[in-house]
């Protein structure tokens, strides 16, 4: 996890522990997508790299979930079924995320979250490109496949993020409507705050103001800026 945690460093790292067959010694399930193409233009690099850079983008990412374990461990699985034989490489991948997670060590809790994450790692990119992100029947439908588990889409979105900068820049373009979506679905009843120790290099009066939509509402109070938003919740951090 900690190698995991570097970032870009650590492609090269794995990538030397894959050619020497760690990888697989590690996880079993490796093994089919080493070195297997991707069957969409949008993909630079085969699968196994793929999931190593989706990685190292997430590791970018881990000071905006609650969790960062469990989406470095996400990002890596994400893709794992194309591997394999079926239509849907995100069902065929949940069971292979369950395997690798329990074999880790997880717990139940935490192996289900990760079987969730890659289960529905295109929830939010799909919903964002292929529906109404104005009907509320969108937003229920992205809730309901979550569980209403923020946490649950709080991993998906940054997930989203960084499966979204290894792609081309058209497909980047979903990640807009993804955080939008999500921004839309975590319905805000408590306000979010962030104070000033925690981010000091951020100018909160400007920087927040400029992001924040008009339906928003900015107080600030101390050292805290307070954030509230009748349409969900922007989280930052440092």
């Amino acid at each position: 996890m900690a190698l995991l945690g570097t970032g870009p460093r650590a492609v090269p790292v794995l990538e030397s522990f894959d050619q020497a067959g760690l990888l697989v010694r590690l996880m079993p399930e490796w093994n089919a997508v080493r070195f297997a193409a991707q069957h969409n233009p949008v993909h630079r690099w085969t699968v196994d790299r793929h999931l190593l850079e989706a990685a190292a983008q997430a590791a970018d990412l881990v000071r905006q979930v609650s969790r960062p374990d469990l989406l470095l461990i996400g990002a890596l699985l994400h893709d794992i079924g194309k591997g394999y034989p079926g239509a849907d490489h995100s069902e065929t991948g949940a069971v292979m995320a369950e395997k690798i997670a329990n074999r880790m060590g997880l717990s139940h809790g935490d192996a289900a979250t990760v079987t969730a994450l890659v289960r529905h790692h295109l929830l939010l990119p799909n919903t964002a490109t292929r529906r109404d992100l104005t009907d509320p029947m969108t937003i229920t439908a992205v809730a309901d496949s979550v569980g209403g588990s923020v946490k649950l889409l709080e991993l998906l979105h940054a997930l989203t993020v960084a499966d979204g900068r290894l792609s081309t820049r058209a497909d980047c373009n979903m990640c807009g409507g993804a955080f939008k979506l999500a921004g839309e679905t975590l319905t805000a009843g408590p306000a979010l705050a962030c104070t000033r120790a925690a981010c000091p290099t951020m100018e909160f009066e400007s920087i927040y103001t400029s992001l924040l939509s008009g339906d928003s509402t900015v107080t600030l109070s101390g050292n805290s800026l307070v954030l509230s938003s009748t349409r969900g919740v922007l989280r930052f951090s440092r």
